[in-house]
C-alpha cells in the first residue's frame, strides 16, 4: 500500500464503502452478500450509490469496473435510480426509497442497531477509498510530533475502531477488524478492503474511465439530492 516513489503524499489509511440493506424494502429477496449480487435483475432500479456527483475517479465505480468489466459496470450503474448524500441517506430512513445502498462505513455505523438496517461487508471486499496526507518539508518540532502521532499505533487503533483503518493497521491486502458484531459478511477471520494497488492505479486510464462512467450515467435519470 506504499505510495509511489517521489509522491509528496503519505497514505494514512482507507475509508471502506460497504452495502446496507433496508429490511423494510427488501421484501423477501435474498440478502446481497457480494458486489456480484448487485448484478441480479431483482435489484434493477432499487440500488443507491451515495454521492454519485463525485463521478471522476470514483472508487466504487472503479471497483465494479475492475471486478466485472465494462459490461458489469454498465449493468449495476443502470440499476441505480437513487443517489443521496451520506448524511441524508443514513439519517432519513423514513424518506428512503431504495432497498440496497452503497455507503461509506463511518456514515452507516450509527444505524447498525436499527432493526430496519442490515450492514453487509461484501465478500470481495469493501471498496477502499484512500486517505492521503500532505506534509510540509520544513515541519517544526510540533509539526513533526503531529505527523508521528498520525502514524502511531494509538492513532491507528482509534481510526480502526471508528471504521476507518489507518496506515498502521493496513496490509496487502488491506484488512479491517473482524470483531464488528453489527456487520454481516466477510470471512470469520478478516474483512478485506478491495484495493488494486498503486501499480494498477498508476497505469490506469482514468481519463477514459471517467468518460465511460459519465456516458453510462447520462443514460439514466437518477434522482436524489446530489444527482
Amino acid at each position: 500500500a506504499d505510495m509511489p516513489a517521489g509522491s509528496p503524499f503519505s497514505m494514512m489509511g482507507a475509508v471502506p464503502s460497504v452495502l446496507w440493506v433496508d429490511e423494510k424494502l427488501r421484501c423477501g429477496r435474498p440478502l446481497p452478500m457480494s458486489w456480484a449480487d448487485l448484478l441480479e435483475p431483482m435489484w434493477i432500479g432499487d440500488i443507491s450509490i451515495d454521492n454519485l456527483r463525485f463521478i471522476d475517479n470514483n472508487m466504487v465505480c472503479l471497483l465494479l469496473y475492475l471486478l466485472f468489466g465494462e459490461e458489469g459496470l454498465r449493468k449495476i450503474l443502470g440499476s441505480v435510480r437513487y443517489s443521496v448524500s451520506n448524511v441524508v441517506s443514513n439519517l432519513n430512513l423514513d424518506g428512503n426509497t431504495a432497498a440496497v445502498h452503497v455507503t461509506l462505513l463511518p456514515f452507516v455505523r450509527s444505524l447498525a442497531d436499527n432493526p430496519r438496517v442490515t450492514i453487509v461487508w461484501p465478500s470481495e471486499g469493501a471498496a477502499a477509498g484512500v486517505q492521503l496526507a500532505l506534509f510540509r518539508r520544513d515541519l517544526d518540532e510540533v509539526g513533526n510530533a503531529v505527523r508521528s502521532f498520525l502514524f502511531s499505533e494509538r492513532w491507528s487503533a482509534i481510526m480502526t475502531k471508528n471504521g476507518t483503518p489507518a496506515a498502521m493497521a493496513t496490509k496487502t491486502p488491506l484488512i479491517a477488524p473482524a470483531d464488528e458484531p453489527r456487520i454481516v459478511g466477510g470471512s470469520s477471520s478478516e474483512r478485506k478492503l478491495f484495493w488494486p494497488g498503486w501499480d494498477v492505479l498508476d497505469a490506469f486510464d482514468f481519463e477514459g474511465f471517467n468518460q465511460l462512467v459519465r456516458e453510462i450515467l447520462a443514460g439514466y435519470e437518477i434522482r436524489g439530492v446530489t444527482a
